[in-house]
């Protein structure tokens, strides 16, 4: 996926060649190499981000791409994320979980991913889930849980 994403921003740096402006080349980012990064990640995100390595990995293809479509590398990172009003990747990981997640509960087809609602009671917290119990790290770093915690 890095590697793919990494051969993505060639297309961005043919852009910035030819002279495209910056909301062209952003709109570039966002349709073709964002989606690369972003692929089935309810599922790894979790685990990803947990683990320094695909994380780092993960955020220097970002940094790369934000650099290119600024046409600068001057700029501090987070800077360049307001400027271009882009979210970082892992608050766009945390929505893409999130609104997974409220998909599941919303479809009766597909919650038996999900572990059972406690019975319903007169108080405020009966739409909560609870988390089942968790017998090693895996499971704990895997989607259902980081759901559940959210």
């Amino acid at each position: 996926m890095i590697k793919s994403a990494n051969a993505s921003l060639l297309t961005l740096n043919g852009m910035l060649r030819f002279s495209a402006n910056t909301e062209s080349i952003k709109y570039a980012y966002i349709k073709y190499v964002r989606p690369i990064l972003e692929y089935t990640c309810p599922v790894w995100a979790p685990s990803a981000l947990r683990t320094v390595y695909l994380c780092q990995e993960l955020k220097s293809v970002h940094k790369r791409a934000v650099s290119i479509i600024l046409g600068c590398c001057d700029t501090p990172f987070e800077m360049a994320l307001e400027v271009l009003r882009l979210p970082s990747l892992q608050n766009r990981y945390e929505t893409l979980i999130m609104s997974f997640g409220k998909f599941l509960v919303s479809k009766s087809q597909h919650r038996d991913i999900l572990p059972d609602q406690p019975l319903p009671s007169r108080t405020r917290k009966q739409d909560k889930l609870v988390p089942a119990k968790a017998r090693t790290n895996r499971y704990c770093n895997s989607f259902v849980p980081v759901f559940i915690s959210m």
